[in-house]
């Protein structure tokens, strides 16, 4: 694979990351995130002490050490009771780190309920403003289908946050340990550094292969279930031809999207135990690689610290596991990459709070083309409007044109880079071609409103004159006057004087709106309907 593909697909996957741990943990983080990792830091300190106090008994045998508690005078390498009290106090300080734990995971467990609710509402809320002609590509994904699997979206977004939670604790004690080794023996601990780069860098390809299963099985699951269900519903006519029967069911598993949705699903799964197995073996070569360097100096008679020793492996053994459940963290999200991307989309690319210039703009009966030019105010949409129309604005023309039915205020909007034309003024004839070729096209629907230029309308021939009245409002322009409408829809047709437009420098305003109102949410209304038809024909895969 190209490694400038990796690099941006790495780049991607890091975004995606940080944004949702930013969402989960650092927004609101005195709630429950604090509570996670104030447990964590208590579990650590359990943990630090369990260590210290192995450390400090392991000397003691090693000097002979006696130590005074009140009147008893307890020896080391005599004391049983000395023993006890150290195997009680690290059996006591190891299980008080694992009732930290289970705390901060039943918190996790919370945070994730409480993240899937609110990525859910957001969404929902996001969703009932469209169709909306300010986020064209948005409406079109919407009317498709994209976003009718928001529920199982969020709660895999939800069992990614939980692994985020559950993982903190065993990081947090992998830093503090990491320290504590690097003091102990920074030589040793650098080559186990070293070791440690290499195994995140062998977890790579697994998580872009996760990220890839996952894509593999949202794209074929709607079909697999569609095969088995056409399936059952055959059996009824078959009688009791058991022979056809085994026919078709054979002929079902044989079919490339069943394969590619059962090879997707367990190929996802495959790739956590990818990723353990990859960070075990590392972990068993750093363990290899300490007591070789350890066992050299023995061998050369360099006198060692039994006590740092035992406190270095241990403490390597804790970075170790923090390793394993950050490299199984990361492999989590690439099994859900495609629904956390399409969170991502919907609640990150798309703006949803209005300007509050706008708002105070909207109460006034009548507004300036040029004062909204001067202020430079972005105007977002205020009522709901079906998603087929459309503005189309220009790069290069840096002007704010509006349209105003009323109290509805509609603004160009370069947004759709990646679409089939720009959503632009016509400038110049390839940009009325281009057009042409989109009504024309299966989405024609989509395209209802256009601006051009009156040189330019009056260069153009009379195929391209007649190909653009199937838009429902053409506005012909010069500088920043409208000169004229044409009509040429049911919208106008009994009713020109829709909208009226002043040939006045500077001012627009409506005229007998109500039925364009009333046109424009019935129209809403009508695509709603259509997509909750849609959606209860889709069937949502079973969680894992």
């Amino acid at each position: 694979m190209n490694h400038k593909i990796l690099f941006k697909q790495g780049s991607n996957y890091t975004k995606i990351i940080r944004w949702l741990f930013y969402e989960s943990f650092i927004k609101g983080f005195f709630k429950k995130p604090f509570y996670i990792v104030l447990l964590s830091v208590l579990r650590l300190g359990c943990q630090a002490s369990a260590v210290t106090t192995l450390y400090y008994y392991a000397n003691s045998l090693k000097n002979d050490k006696a130590f005074k508690f009140f009147e008893y005078t307890l020896v080391a390498r005599e004391s049983v009771i000395f023993l006890w009290v150290i195997i009680f106090s690290t059996l006591f300080l190891f299980s008080l780190a694992s009732i930290f734990q289970y705390y901060a995971r039943k918190i996790s467990i919370s945070l994730a309920k409480s993240m899937e609710v609110k990525f859910s509402k957001n969404s929902l809320t996001i969703l009932s403003r469209l169709p909306d002609n300010n986020y064209y590509r948005l409406s079109l994904d919407y009317f498709k289908g994209k976003y009718r699997k928001i529920a199982s979206d969020c709660r895999r977004i939800g069992m990614v946050i939980r692994t985020f939670g559950y993982a903190i604790p065993d990081i947090l004690s992998g830093f503090a340990a990491t320290i504590s080794i690097l003091s102990i023996d920074t030589f040793l601990t650098l080559m186990v550094a070293c070791l440690a780069i290499f195994i995140f860098m062998a977890q790579y390809p697994s998580n872009i292969r996760g990220s890839s299963f996952s894509k593999m099985f949202e794209n074929n699951s709607k079909n697999h279930n569609t095969c088995i269900n056409n399936t059952l519903s055959s059996f009824s006519k078959l009688e009791s031809d058991f022979r056809k029967a085994s026919k078709d069911i054979n002929m079902i598993f044989s079919k490339k999207e069943v394969k590619e949705s059962i090879e997707g699903f367990s190929g996802r799964v495959k790739v956590l135990e990818e990723s353990t197995l990859t960070s075990q073996i590392g972990g068993a070569v750093a363990l290899s690689l300490t007591i070789f360097v350890i066992g050299n100096r023995l061998i050369s008679g360099i006198d060692t610290n039994w006590g740092l020793l035992l406190a270095y492996i241990v403490s390597l053994r804790i970075v170790l596991t923090a390793i394993v459940t950050t490299g199984r963290t990361l492999t989590g999200v690439s099994r859900f990459y495609p629904q956390i991307v399409r969170q991502f989309q919907l609640l990150v690319t798309v703006k949803t709070s209005l300007n509050k210039s706008c708002l105070q703009l909207c109460k006034n009966d009548k507004i300036t083309v040029k004062y909204l030019i001067k202020k430079k105010n972005y105007i977002e949409i205020q009522s709901d409007v079906p998603s087929k129309i459309k503005i189309l604005t220009n790069d290069n023309f840096d002007k704010f044109v509006t349209l105003i039915f009323n109290n509805i205020i509609f603004k160009k909007n370069c947004v759709l880079n990646d679409s089939k034309i720009n959503p632009l003024f016509l400038v110049n004839r390839k940009d009325c071609e281009d057009l042409i070729k989109l009504i024309k096209s299966k989405d024609s629907k989509e395209v209802r409103i256009a601006v051009i230029h009156i040189d330019l309308y009056c260069k153009i021939d009379n195929y391209l004159k007649k190909s653009l009245s199937e838009i429902t409002f053409l506005f012909i322009f010069d500088n920043n006057k409208f000169l004229k409408i044409h009509n040429y829809t049911t919208i106008v047709s009994s009713n020109y004087n829709i909208i009226k437009v002043i040939k006045n420098d500077d001012e627009l305003f409506s005229y007998n709106i109500k039925k364009a109102i009333d046109f424009l949410k019935e129209e809403k209304i009508k695509f709603k309907s259509n997509l909750k038809t849609k959606s209860n024909e889709d069937e949502e895969d079973d969680d894992e």
